[in-house]
């Protein structure tokens, strides 16, 4: 379960967000579709699409990215069923080209992780959605800043079964999840979500690179 002051920095988030989506007069909607390979989730396709409602207020409210677009969800019975997909061990949910796949609802939501699980992972969606081809760093230190994760959605009694771009071990996994969202927040104030909407509008049209150098070089000076 999360912490206190995640509990907070969330509640304050939020109604920061929904206070923006009531003065522009914004509104968002989804079209989810949901495949339950678990036979019973205990999760209904409205309410996935609730949270996906939450989600995206604050997507669109810090990145002013669009999320209007189809969502395609999958539900897996059990762990196993899961990490013969080639999906890491500890992860709670994985974003694989666009597609978000969950672990059991039923578990996440026992963890009280079900909300943070989605929204983390339809941010993925979202970055995917709009190609704008972000090193996987800066892509999860920015769904771990929109959406602070708790230390409980990995499993330490696993081993990771790590794909590309990530550290194989859960020590290193954990410091790089960190290291991940510590760069991020130095360099985009959650105050000022303006300058991360700027940077992500170049990085659709120019390319991640340029963009960062820019931005690093204004860091320097």
């Amino acid at each position: 379960m999360e912490d206190d002051t995640h509990c907070s920095k969330r509640f304050l988030t939020l109604a920061t967000v929904f206070f923006w989506f009531f003065l522009t007069g914004e509104g968002f909607g989804h079209d989810v579709s949901v495949v339950d390979l678990s036979a019973g989730s205990g999760c209904s396709q409205d309410q996935l699409a609730a949270y996906l409602n939450v989600s995206a207020a604050v997507i669109q409210y810090f990145t002013g990215l669009s999320t209007d677009f189809p969502v395609h969800i999958i539900l897996y019975p059990q762990g196993s069923a899961f990490q013969k997909n080639g999906f890491p061990a500890w992860a709670a949910g994985v974003c694989r080209e666009g597609v978000i796949h969950l672990r059991n609802p039923r578990l996440l939501l026992k963890k009280n992780i079900l909300l943070n699980v989605v929204s983390h992972e339809f941010l993925h969606a979202v970055i995917h959605f709009h190609e704008l081809g972000l090193p996987s760093w800066f892509e999860e230190g920015l769904a771990a800043f929109l959406f602070p994760r708790s230390d409980s959605q990995f499993d330490p009694e696993h081993s990771p079964m790590v794909e590309g771009g990530y550290p194989s071990d859960i020590p290193t996994l954990r410091l790089y999840y960190s290291w991940s969202t510590h760069l991020f927040q130095s360099l985009f104030p959650r105050n000022e979500p303006e300058k991360l909407r700027t940077f992500l509008s170049d990085c659709q049209k120019k390319g991640f690179d340029e963009p960062f150098r820019s931005l690093m070089e204004g860091k320097r000076k």
